[in-house]
């Protein structure tokens, strides 16, 4: 069992939202739900009782809760027991601030994070998530040193460093009773007459344009009949047969298929370059920042 899983589980239960706990740990909505989905099979246990508005703990979730927290309390005591006072009222001389784009996973740049930190201490790495006007609007203004997010988003503003680090692909999503749900792939011309699912355009712009004018490409207009905030929305009016929807590969929802009965269907064509790429200013003399930089676009 990983302390990190027990750390989400404590968030998602003090927050009563998977949607609250995702912002605060800085971590996509897919991912928190497919941890908490492992720790409960890892326990043999149900720790929530999920229902369509609300989020409540079972009696063995009360019971974890409280061993958790004594766990994870007790662990953090033991990471400061052997720092030196020196160490201890240390402050970090300069803050890098990374944000990346709503519902994406970027759990593989983690470790590289942790390891540059570790390596110089004196530097701090603040992680948030961010709607697409906003990781503009940071990377412009100077809020956000570095953004992660889709390549189209910032092709056409100047004086960027547009590094991809990710290949990424757009997917369809269909309820597993669904005509199309045995297939591996789907051409957009296959889905006239669908009832679409789509992410708020204010979340996810690049794919309701995206897809809207794929369709009309191939000859019919599509049918939106659902617009949702975020992609556990999505998944569930999917899974309950009222449409069908749109994700990305680099949300990484692989194994969420039996939770919520669905299947992932990647697009033919696809007719967009939609890798993920990392992204910050021309000009910045950020010793420190230049380093992380170059370390998680080497790694990558």
């Amino acid at each position: 069992m990983k302390l990190s899983s027990l750390r989400y589980y404590i968030t998602v239960a003090k927050c009563g939202s998977f949607t609250k706990a995702s912002d605060r740990l800085f971590i996509s909505q897919p991912t928190l739900s497919r941890t908490i989905q492992e720790l409960e099979e890892e326990l043999g246990t149900q720790l929530f009782i999920r229902e369509r508005r609300s989020l409540k703990l079972t009696e063995d979730g009360i019971r974890l809760l409280k061993e958790a927290s004594e766990i994870v309390e007790h662990s953090d005591s033991l990471a400061e027991m052997f720092k030196s006072s020196e160490v201890r009222g240390r402050k970090a001389i300069q803050v890098i601030k990374v944000a990346y784009q709503r519902y994406f996973d970027i759990q593989w740049v983690y470790p590289q994070i942790t390891a540059f930190m570790k390596e110089y201490p004196n530097c701090e790495i603040l992680l948030e998530q961010a709607d697409v006007q906003d990781l503009k609007k940071g990377i412009n203004d100077g809020s956000y040193d570095a953004v992660f997010g889709l390549t189209p988003i910032f092709n056409r503003m100047k004086d960027l460093i547009i590094m991809p680090v990710e290949k990424n692909c757009l997917q369809l999503l269909v309820p597993e009773t669904h005509r199309l749900a045995k297939r591996r792939s789907v051409s957009i011309n296959e889905l006239e007459g669908e009832d679409f699912i789509l992410l708020n355009r204010k979340y996810s712009p690049v794919v309701v344009d995206h897809v809207i004018s794929q369709c009309i490409k191939h000859g019919f207009s599509p049918n939106a009949s659902h617009y949702v905030d975020n992609m556990e929305e999505a998944l569930d009016l999917v899974g309950l047969g009222k449409g069908i929807s749109f994700a990305h590969s680099g949300m990484h929802l692989e194994g969420m298929e039996k939770r919520y009965h669905v299947a992932f269907l990647d697009i033919e064509d696809n007719g967009a370059d939609l890798d993920f790429a990392l992204v910050y200013r021309k000009g910045r003399k950020s010793r420190n920042l230049i380093m992380l930089l170059e370390r998680i676009g080497k790694d990558e």
